[in-house]
């Protein structure tokens, strides 16, 4: 079996800091963020926690 590799962004390098608000800016109120963030929050809320 071959494992996956990722590509993950140096965040020193220049421009990284730019390109990451870009990128926020363009999933700022977009629904499938609120979808996507809906779902996280239920994947990892503990059972025993009261909303």
């Amino acid at each position: 079996m071959k494992l996956p590799r990722l590509r993950v962004p140096d965040p020193r390098t220049p421009g990284f800091r730019e390109e990451a608000n870009r990128q926020a800016m363009k999933l700022r109120d977009a629904p499938e963020e609120r979808e996507a963030l809906d779902f996280i929050e239920a994947a990892f809320k503990p059972a025993d926690h009261p909303e």
